[in-house]
Protein backbone atom coordinates (compact mmCIF):
# COMPACT_ATOMS: atom_id res chain seq x y z
CA UNK A 1 0.00 0.00 0.00
CA UNK A 2 0.91 3.59 -0.94
CA UNK A 3 2.12 5.22 2.22
CA UNK A 4 0.14 8.56 2.32
CA UNK A 5 -3.03 6.10 1.28
CA UNK A 6 -1.94 3.53 4.53
CA UNK A 7 -1.76 7.54 6.28
CA UNK A 8 -4.84 8.60 4.98
CA UNK A 9 -6.85 5.50 5.70
CA UNK A 10 -5.80 4.53 9.17
CA UNK A 11 -9.11 4.71 11.51
CA UNK A 12 -9.48 3.90 15.37
CA UNK A 13 -11.03 0.49 15.62
CA UNK A 14 -12.77 -0.47 19.13
CA UNK A 15 -14.45 -4.02 18.07
CA UNK A 16 -12.34 -6.61 17.05
CA UNK A 17 -13.22 -10.40 15.69
CA UNK A 18 -11.70 -13.11 17.60
CA UNK A 19 -9.25 -14.09 14.58
CA UNK A 20 -5.96 -14.66 16.26
CA UNK A 21 -2.95 -11.77 15.32
CA UNK A 22 0.27 -13.89 14.93
CA UNK A 23 3.61 -13.24 16.70
CA UNK A 24 5.01 -12.46 12.98
CA UNK A 25 2.97 -9.77 13.01
CA UNK A 26 3.16 -8.63 16.47
CA UNK A 27 6.95 -8.82 16.10
CA UNK A 28 6.99 -6.57 13.07
CA UNK A 29 5.12 -3.83 14.71
CA UNK A 30 7.22 -3.91 18.11
CA UNK A 31 10.16 -3.43 15.41
CA UNK A 32 8.35 -1.02 13.66
CA UNK A 33 7.81 0.94 17.14
CA UNK A 34 11.35 0.46 18.12
CA UNK A 35 12.36 1.80 14.99
CA UNK A 36 10.68 5.26 16.04
CA UNK A 37 12.92 8.39 16.34
CA UNK A 38 13.77 9.69 19.46
CA UNK A 39 15.20 12.55 21.44
CA UNK A 40 19.67 11.42 21.74
CA UNK A 41 18.43 8.06 20.31
CA UNK A 42 17.18 7.10 23.81
CA UNK A 43 14.49 4.91 22.68
CA UNK A 44 13.20 5.11 26.33
CA UNK A 45 10.23 3.54 25.78
CA UNK A 46 9.23 -0.16 26.90
CA UNK A 47 6.42 -2.55 25.42
CA UNK A 48 4.60 -5.19 27.31
CA UNK A 49 2.47 -6.97 24.85
CA UNK A 50 -0.29 -8.81 26.57
CA UNK A 51 -2.35 -11.63 25.27
CA UNK A 52 -3.37 -13.66 28.82
CA UNK A 53 -7.22 -12.50 28.93
CA UNK A 54 -6.85 -12.40 32.78
CA UNK A 55 -4.25 -10.01 32.42
CA UNK A 56 -6.00 -7.93 29.99
CA UNK A 57 -9.00 -7.58 32.62
CA UNK A 58 -6.46 -6.06 34.99
CA UNK A 59 -5.63 -3.49 32.69
CA UNK A 60 -8.99 -3.29 31.52
CA UNK A 61 -9.79 -1.99 35.21
CA UNK A 62 -7.29 1.05 34.79
CA UNK A 63 -9.32 2.04 31.72
CA UNK A 64 -11.61 5.06 31.71
CA UNK A 65 -13.76 6.42 29.26
CA UNK A 66 -13.39 9.87 27.59
CA UNK A 67 -11.18 11.19 29.78
CA UNK A 68 -13.14 10.88 32.68
CA UNK A 69 -12.29 9.11 35.67
CA UNK A 70 -15.49 8.70 36.60
CA UNK A 71 -16.74 6.66 33.38
CA UNK A 72 -16.50 2.69 33.10
CA UNK A 73 -13.35 0.63 31.92
CA UNK A 74 -12.97 0.61 28.24
CA UNK A 75 -14.21 -2.93 27.93
CA UNK A 76 -14.30 -3.14 24.45
CA UNK A 77 -10.46 -3.61 24.83
CA UNK A 78 -10.73 -6.94 26.06
CA UNK A 79 -12.55 -8.05 22.28
CA UNK A 80 -8.58 -7.74 21.10
CA UNK A 81 -6.58 -10.45 20.82
CA UNK A 82 -3.36 -9.07 21.94
CA UNK A 83 -3.04 -5.54 23.68
CA UNK A 84 0.71 -3.96 23.52
CA UNK A 85 1.23 -1.38 26.64
CA UNK A 86 3.74 1.44 25.84
CA UNK A 87 5.41 2.19 29.21
CA UNK A 88 7.98 5.32 29.29
CA UNK A 89 11.68 5.18 31.53
CA UNK A 90 11.54 8.18 33.05
CA UNK A 91 15.03 7.52 34.63
CA UNK A 92 16.61 7.29 31.19
CA UNK A 93 14.77 10.24 29.89
CA UNK A 94 15.86 12.30 33.04
CA UNK A 95 19.73 11.30 32.58
CA UNK A 96 20.32 12.73 29.50
CA UNK A 97 17.24 15.92 29.63
CA UNK A 98 16.77 16.48 33.22
CA UNK A 99 13.34 17.69 34.00
CA UNK A 100 12.55 18.33 30.24
CA UNK A 101 13.01 15.14 29.58
CA UNK A 102 10.68 13.73 32.14
CA UNK A 103 7.76 16.37 31.49
CA UNK A 104 7.80 16.38 27.61
CA UNK A 105 10.66 14.86 25.41
CA UNK A 106 9.90 11.20 26.57
CA UNK A 107 5.97 11.48 25.63
CA UNK A 108 6.30 12.79 22.63
CA UNK A 109 9.43 9.91 21.95
CA UNK A 110 6.41 7.41 23.16
CA UNK A 111 4.08 9.44 20.96
CA UNK A 112 6.32 8.42 17.93
CA UNK A 113 6.45 4.95 18.46
CA UNK A 114 3.23 4.49 18.83
CA UNK A 115 2.34 6.37 15.24
CA UNK A 116 4.75 4.07 13.61
CA UNK A 117 3.04 0.96 15.30
CA UNK A 118 -0.48 1.71 14.10
CA UNK A 119 0.97 2.33 10.82
CA UNK A 120 2.80 -0.77 10.98
CA UNK A 121 -1.26 -2.42 12.35
CA UNK A 122 -2.60 -1.21 9.64
CA UNK A 123 -0.20 -2.09 7.13
CA UNK A 124 -0.53 -5.45 7.77
CA UNK A 125 -4.29 -5.36 7.92
CA UNK A 126 -5.01 -5.07 11.16
CA UNK A 127 -6.81 -2.08 13.30
CA UNK A 128 -5.79 -0.22 16.75
CA UNK A 129 -6.45 2.62 18.64
CA UNK A 130 -4.70 4.72 20.24
CA UNK A 131 -5.47 4.66 24.19
CA UNK A 132 -4.63 6.92 26.74
CA UNK A 133 -7.37 7.25 29.00
CA UNK A 134 -6.13 5.38 32.15
CA UNK A 135 -5.16 5.42 35.58
CA UNK A 136 -1.25 5.93 35.52
CA UNK A 137 -0.93 4.46 39.04
CA UNK A 138 -3.82 1.73 38.52
CA UNK A 139 -2.18 0.76 35.29
CA UNK A 140 0.97 0.43 36.33
CA UNK A 141 0.39 -1.74 39.37
CA UNK A 142 -1.92 -3.91 36.75
CA UNK A 143 1.61 -3.76 34.63
CA UNK A 144 3.60 -4.61 37.34
CA UNK A 145 5.94 -1.33 36.12
CA UNK A 146 8.85 -0.61 38.52
CA UNK A 147 8.30 3.22 39.96
CA UNK A 148 10.76 4.75 37.11
CA UNK A 149 8.66 3.70 34.33
CA UNK A 150 5.32 4.88 33.99
CA UNK A 151 2.48 3.64 31.46
CA UNK A 152 1.83 6.23 28.70
CA UNK A 153 -0.34 4.13 25.78
CA UNK A 154 -2.60 0.96 25.37
CA UNK A 155 -3.14 -0.55 21.90
CA UNK A 156 -4.60 -3.22 21.13
CA UNK A 157 -3.86 -4.91 17.98
CA UNK A 158 -6.74 -7.04 16.01
CA UNK A 159 -9.24 -7.28 12.50
CA UNK A 160 -11.50 -4.90 12.86
CA UNK A 161 -15.15 -6.29 13.64
CA UNK A 162 -16.32 -3.06 11.26
CA UNK A 163 -14.27 -0.66 9.51
CA UNK A 164 -13.16 2.51 11.35
CA UNK A 165 -15.37 5.04 10.61
CA UNK A 166 -13.00 8.78 9.79
CA UNK A 167 -14.22 11.62 11.70
CA UNK A 168 -14.78 15.06 11.01
CA UNK A 169 -12.00 17.56 11.71
CA UNK A 170 -10.94 20.71 10.63
CA UNK A 171 -9.38 20.94 7.12
CA UNK A 172 -5.43 21.10 6.68
CA UNK A 173 -6.13 24.38 5.73
CA UNK A 174 -7.50 25.77 8.49
CA UNK A 175 -4.85 24.87 11.13
CA UNK A 176 -1.50 25.38 8.42
CA UNK A 177 0.21 28.71 8.57
CA UNK A 178 3.80 29.88 6.94
CA UNK A 179 6.35 32.45 8.47
CA UNK A 180 3.90 33.09 11.36
CA UNK A 181 1.01 31.76 13.39
CA UNK A 182 -2.04 33.81 12.95
CA UNK A 183 -0.91 35.56 9.71
CA UNK A 184 -3.58 34.49 7.56
CA UNK A 185 -4.32 31.33 6.07
CA UNK A 186 -2.07 28.61 4.45
CA UNK A 187 -0.48 29.99 1.23
CA UNK A 188 -1.47 27.40 -1.56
Amino acid sequence: MDFFELAAGRRSVRAYLDTPVTEEQVQRILACGHGAPSGGNLKEWRFIVIRDPEQKLRVIDATYSRNNESNPPQEWLAEAPVLIAVAADLSVAAGRYGRHGIDSLVYLDCACAVQNMLLAACSLGLSSCFVSGFREHQMGEALGLPPELEAVALLPLGYAKVPGVKRPGAPVEDVTFFERYGEGPAAP
